[in-house]
């Protein structure tokens, strides 16, 4: 399994949900993602985070870390856009 660092910033992706079924909950990837920060002007945070067959993705500061925080993406679209966002 390879572990490489992307930018969210720069990806697009659309996940379909997983088929049900009885069996174990597989990894499908894992690795190194830079999380834009809330504030302004702070840059990227360096997240390692883990996508599994059933569609949850965790995110965590370190390999074997303690979760920092989940989500579901069962039936999620996730797309970026090139051009900048404006503040309000």
């Amino acid at each position: 399994m390879s572990t490489t660092t992307h930018s969210l910033a720069q990806s697009s992706a659309t996940l379909s949900s997983p088929p049900m079924t009885d069996q174990p909950v597989a990894i499908i990837c894992q690795g190194w993602v830079l999380k834009k920060r809330r504030k302004r002007m702070q840059g990227y945070a360096r997240r390692y985070f883990t996508l599994k067959s059933d569609g949850d993705l965790s995110y965590a500061t370190q390999p074997n870390g303690n979760v920092r925080d989940h989500l579901v993406l069962r039936l999620a679209t996730i797309s970026s856009s090139d051009r900048a966002k404006e503040d309000p």
